[in-house]
């Protein structure tokens, strides 16, 4: 999965952003554009969904300490995406 978008220069925008007609935006200079290539790379939608969370805490101390002492509980070695976020995020993210 890595792997496809090892090279980011290679793409254009249209593969890693969905595109939009400019005539139905109304402030362009205010556009955030929609990034879609982790779902092109075949990322559960559960995972991209807590994406925004992990980028607003991930400075966090108080944050790192929770998600590490969480990490520290996990049996699974080499755990899939969809259970780093069912026993790892979510719990840190309800405490």
């Amino acid at each position: 999965m890595h792997s496809r978008f090892e090279n980011v220069g290679q793409f254009e925008v249209k593969d890693l952003c969905e595109t939009v007609d400019e005539a139905s935006v109304a402030d362009i200079t205010k556009y955030v554009p929609k990034v879609i290539a982790f779902k092109k790379a075949g990322v559960p939608d559960r995972v991209i969904e807590i994406l925004p969370m992990l980028e607003r805490f991930h400075d966090s101390f108080v944050f790192i300490k929770m998600w590490n002492s969480t990490c520290h509980g996990v049996q699974d070695l080499n755990p899939a995406l969809e259970n780093v976020v069912e026993q790892i995020c979510e719990p840190v993210f309800a405490r």
